[in-house]
């Protein structure tokens, strides 16, 4: 399930336990009141951050994550990478998620770059699914 939206995955586990559809919004609604109180850090590989700085300025360059916006804005401000992208892309900005290349089709157009002149990075199955879709 790594690398798709929350959405989706809370779908999946639901059909699997058998639980009403309509509690994905209450869901999403909770874990959006509650994420923000969690302890969990993110870090930055640096080679990655180097890779970042480096092209900062050259290369037009966007986040395309499955998670959500307020989640993904706060862990690359706690990097200290945010100013780095000239666009981030989030789950509720498309209407699928990895493994369909919705995310990083949309992060190509918000940059003004034909996305097969676009080099991805992915850390997840599903993600390297969508760069290949």
């Amino acid at each position: 399930l790594a690398g798709m939206p929350i959405r989706d995955i809370f779908r999946a586990v639901a059909a699997e336990q058998g639980a009403a559809a309509a509690d994905e919004e209450r869901f999403l609604a909770a874990k959006a009141r509650l994420a923000p109180q969690c302890p969990h850090r993110v870090t930055l590989v640096e080679p990655v951050r180097a890779i970042y700085e480096r092209l900062h300025g050259r290369v037009p360059m966007a986040v395309a994550s499955s998670g959500m916006r307020v989640n993904v804005e706060k862990h690359l401000k706690e990097c200290g990478v945010f100013e780095l992208f000239e666009a981030v892309v989030c789950c509720e900005d498309v209407p699928r998620g990895k493994p369909a290349p919705d995310l990083f089709l949309e992060a190509a157009a918000r940059l003004g770059v034909d996305p097969a002149r676009c080099c991805a990075f992915e850390d997840a199955d599903k993600g390297m699914e969508a760069i290949h879709a």
